[in-house]
């Protein structure tokens, strides 16, 4: 008798494992798939208010299962996004101004937090951060790495983009330690991969990097800013409703190399389309046609972010150049 016990004990602490197992695969693949509803957020305070707890969530989910995939790229482009999204936000005035500022320490606290879950992500698909830096020197070291490890999926593209995007902030962000700069092409040879397999990711997301990358270091460096320049306006072009490009290029060239005039022209423009914007928030007959900028669901978040992002930069504006 004692056997059987033991035995329906065993069976039964079995069941509730695999139970636990199968309900936190499927919540992290309807957590996952719905990221792309967050994408189509239009009010920056909703999205400032209910992502905290959605990650928090997920992260107890990961603690439990710390190899499920979509968790971790779920939690490292959520705290990305977060960090880029609202701590970087309320940021850029202490970063234009060059103020000391707590919101420095937490920025880099957020970007550290999605580095751990896409490095933690890249580990269980078969690269590990020392392998990336091995290949630092190596011709097209990292392209090849990262194409033997992983495919084209929007799971494998999106974890190493968010990876990518937080070890880049960070050295950003911390500019003056050499040993955080010499991590860069790292970064640009994740972005690298990233564009041979889905050049047109999030809306010019590559494009953005790579004409930062040329504005924002020194010739002595190896950096280009008329190339950057040249990058930044054919991004524009190309998605003009992406007005996210249009705040990285006053952030990495119009405004650290003082050119007024494109400042001007930039923020005109901007303000403009804050005020289309800010039209458009308002609840709207659904016979009423839509306006060309907001056509593109998915384009919503960004454009939020970027409108933020402009009032940022307009409330230090008449200390800048």
């Amino acid at each position: 008798m004692s056997k059987f016990i033991l035995t329906l004990l065993v069976l039964i602490s079995s069941s509730c494992g695999l139970v636990q197992k199968v309900a936190i695969n499927t919540t992290a693949d309807m957590l996952f798939d719905a990221t792309k509803e967050i994408e189509t957020e239009g009010n920056w305070e909703i999205f400032k208010d209910g992502i905290p707890g959605n990650l928090k969530m997920m992260e107890g989910m990961a603690f439990i299962q710390p190899k499920n995939k979509k968790l971790l790229v779920g939690l490292v482009k959520g705290y990305t996004g977060y960090a880029f999204a609202i701590t970087e936000t309320l940021y850029i005035p202490d970063q234009l101004k060059d103020r000391d500022s707590n919101l420095r320490i937490q920025l880099i606290a957020n970007y550290t937090k999605a580095l751990d879950f896409g490095l933690r992500f890249m580990e269980v698909k078969g690269v590990s951060f020392e392998d990336l830096k091995q290949k630092i020197n190596e011709d097209q070291g990292i392209v090849k790495l990262l194409d033997e490890n992983f495919g084209d999926s929007t799971l494998d593209l999106e974890g190493v983009l968010y990876t990518a995007q937080s070890l880049g902030s960070l050295i950003f962000l911390q500019k003056d330690k050499m040993k955080m700069v010499s991590l860069l092409p790292i970064v640009k040879g994740m972005f690298d991969w990233i564009a041979l397999k889905r050049p047109d990711i999030n809306y010019g997301t590559c494009d953005i990097f790579f004409a930062a990358y040329e504005a924002g270091r020194p010739k002595m460096l190896g950096g280009n800013p008329a190339k950057g320049q040249a990058l930044f306006k054919s991004l524009i072009n190309k998605y003009p409703n992406n007005w996210l490009a249009r705040i990285a290029y006053l952030r990495f060239y119009v405004i650290p190399l003082a050119d007024e005039d494109e400042f001007k022209k930039e923020m005109t423009f901007l303000k403009n389309m804050r005020e289309k914007f800010l039209a458009h928030i308002p609840w709207r007959p659904k016979d009423e046609p839509e306006q060309p900028e907001f056509q593109d669901k998915g384009l919503l978040l960004y454009q939020t972010i970027a409108i933020k992002q402009f009032e940022m930069i307009q409330s230090v504006e008449k200390d800048l150049l």
